[in-house]
């Protein structure tokens, strides 16, 4: 975690944090790691709204890829930044969802 960058190398210094939030990251790792996609000749028939930052280890290939998820819209939003770009870019993204979900309250 601490090589991700998400986490201030502060917070491992106090083991009572330690002992309430590894438990729920180890529960976020395991979901991802044992997630199966559906197949991919099911896209969803609903706009996608994603977010990516320019120097996150995703390619923009794989970024562009989540379009093929759906039948509906699929918007994509690039940020300065990581794959922790919400630290420094919280007002962008917060226009982003918010923009997000006006659309789909039509």
């Amino acid at each position: 975690m601490l090589e991700m960058g998400g986490t201030p190398k502060e917070f491992f210094d106090h083991p009572e944090l330690l002992e309430v939030f590894l438990p729920l990251l180890r529960g976020d790792f395991r979901l991802t790691e044992t997630y199966i996609h559906p197949p991919k000749d099911a896209p969803l028939d609903v706009d996608i709204t994603v977010l990516s930052g320019k120097k996150d280890e995703d390619t923009p290939e794989e970024v562009e890829a989540w379009r093929i998820h759906t039948t509906g819209n699929c918007d994509i939003h690039y940020f300065e930044g990581d794959h922790f770009f919400i630290h420094d870019e919280r007002e962008k993204v917060l226009a982003v969802i918010n923009n997000a979900i006006r659309k789909a309250m039509g």
